[in-house]
């Protein structure tokens, strides 16, 4: 097992397909990687990271989400060899915070042969380790299980790994015990769900545990920030400086800064007022249309590299054309035909599709909410990831307390800071929210944020 925890900006999926494709040249042609990420657009990226190497394919390569792949070489096969019941469905509805009507509800569904996403750790633990007082059959079963993954599979690489809970934690260490190699990267200061399986597994397997500080995104004044609220010090790897400043909401044109930062990144750790999270499927679907634009884009001749910042911007800016687009009534099939368009692209089932999936989800989150806001805002959690020269980071007063130090609770709110703070590759603008400054008058925020290196930019 190999675990490397590497801090924000340091370029931990850029690595991780050399590292796979370095296995992937020494490996035989009946070898099987396993390669995971935590999302669909992970899982895109790291898919073209791999499939535009000019090297040689040998092995086997599986590229999935750890739902993915719990369920069709875990979950699927071999429960009901064990246990004797199969799941035909998976649901992914939402359950509600009511933990009384979340237990009833995924009895109901398991008693009706649906596997909820939420259960899928569980019950892929079950498969894998079991319980203490299993029988005989059943530990005999489990034996032949585990061999023939072990013989099937030859390592697993799994990306973001500090969004993996205890249950797959564990699962990996008894595949890497019976000689599955697994090779984890991710961020322990990036966990904002404090699932803390990446943790736990540092904690118990130190001596295969890597800790990579270098930062190659975020200007030197940021990461000086940053390492405030982390338990080392990350080493920016930029020659400049950077930009930091802040304003208050009460003072300025929200939405004319809102339209300044438009091209850049926008984010918030959660909906407070007219200031609106969209959800994470809005989200999803706006990175996986940026991903398709920049993937036919790079196609034309003398156009960018799909990673780099000019195809990130023009990607960024056609996918807010086709949210307004949406949001003034356009249909959906005039949206994809000039998407063909702009992307210089014969039509093709496969572009059409691609395009039109990503639309209609938005068009169905439109339905549901009735509006769509002009410039869309996302979680610190959807940030995750992302970069850009110019970031808006929209602060209320559960952040600010973090910032200033008054909460110095290592918790998942100081992850949300840390996240919040390292997306930047030149500028970050922090909005003081009216939250902020009906606790904190002007004064203490301005001793407080000047003692950071943050000072008021007047707008």
């Amino acid at each position: 097992m190999k675990l490397i925890n590497s801090g924000a900006g340091s370029g931990k999926t850029t690595s991780l397909a050399e590292v796979i494709l370095s296995r992937n040249s020494k490996s035989s042609v009946n070898t099987h990687i396993f390669v995971i990420a935590y999302s669909n657009y992970a899982s895109s990226v790291i898919r073209t990271r791999l499939t535009t190497s000019k090297r040689k394919t040998q092995a086997q390569i599986h590229i999935s989400t750890i739902h993915s792949f719990l369920w069709n070489f875990v979950i699927e096969p071999y429960y009901y060899l064990l246990f004797g019941t199969q799941f035909t469905e998976i649901s992914s509805q939402i359950l509600g915070g009511d933990q009384k009507f979340r237990a009833s509800k995924l009895k109901q569904l398991r008693e009706d042969h649906i596997l909820h996403v939420s259960e899928f750790s569980r019950i892929a633990k079950k498969v894998i380790i079991g319980s203490k007082t299993a029988c005989k059959r059943e530990k005999a079963i489990r034996a032949i299980v585990l061999k023939h993954l072990a013989l099937f599979v030859d390592s697993i690489y799994i990306d973001e790994a500090q969004d993996m809970d205890q249950n797959t934690a564990e699962i990996i260490e008894v595949l890497d015990s019976k000689g599955i190699f697994c090779y984890l990267v991710g961020d322990i200061n990036q966990d904002l769900h404090a699932r803390n399986g990446f943790k736990y597994l540092i904690k118990m397997h130190k001596s295969n545990s890597e800790l990579k500080t270098e930062n190659y995104r975020c200007p030197r004044t940021h990461v000086m920030l940053s390492n405030r609220y982390i338990s080392y010090n990350q080493v920016s790897m930029s020659t400049t400086s950077g930009r930091l400043g802040y304003v208050l909401e009460k003072d300025t044109d929200v939405q004319l800064l809102l339209e300044e930062y438009s091209k850049g990144l926008i984010y918030i750790n959660k909906s407070i007022r007219h200031f609106n999270v969209h959800s994470s499927n809005s989200s999803d679907s706006l990175k996986r249309m940026e991903y398709i634009l920049r993937k036919y884009h790079t196609t034309v001749a003398d156009y960018a590299e799909s990673d780099s910042e000019v195809s990130k911007k023009w990607a960024f800016d056609i996918a807010r054309w086709v949210w307004r687009s949406i949001e003034s009534g356009t249909e959906s099939q005039v949206v994809v035909q000039s998407l063909i368009k702009l992307l210089h692209q014969a039509y093709s089932r496969k572009l059409y599709a691609e395009l039109y999936e990503c639309i209609n989800l938005l068009q169905k989150i439109k339905d549901s909410t009735g509006s769509m806001s002009s410039v869309p805002l996302c979680s610190i959690e959807a940030a995750k990831g992302s970069q850009s020269d110019r970031c808006l980071l929209i602060m209320s007063t559960d952040l600010f307390r973090v910032l200033i130090g008054e909460s110095n609770k290592k918790n998942s709110t100081t992850n949300a800071l840390y996240v919040a703070l390292t997306r930047s590759i030149d500028q970050l603008l922090i909005i003081l929210t009216r939250e902020v400054t009906s606790h904190y008058s002007d004064r203490k925020i301005e001793k407080s944020m000047n003692q950071l290196g943050i000072f008021l930019c007047r707008k």
